[in-house]
């Protein structure tokens, strides 16, 4: 099943995109900033197929994730 990297530090709003993702059937995944969406992705066998992201987190925002990741491609 193909799956979807949900980030963001809003519980509902997060909980909200992760049941349209499984409505498209999509596995969703959630982390509530940059950093654990990289833990996250670290952790996968196999990476998602889309991260959806917020801008503004805590402790890494959206625009810096992108960066590191940009740096890294996995």
């Amino acid at each position: 099943m193909a799956k979807i990297l949900v980030v963001d530090d809003e519980d509902s709003l997060a909980e909200m995109i992760g049941m349209l993702v499984e409505d498209l059937g999509y596995e969703p995944l959630y982390a509530y900033n940059g950093r654990e969406a990289l833990k996250c992705l670290a952790q996968q066998h196999q990476l998602p197929d889309l991260i959806i992201s917020d801008v503004m987190l805590p402790q890494m925002n959206g625009l810096e994730l992108v960066r590191t990741l940009k740096k890294h491609p996995i």
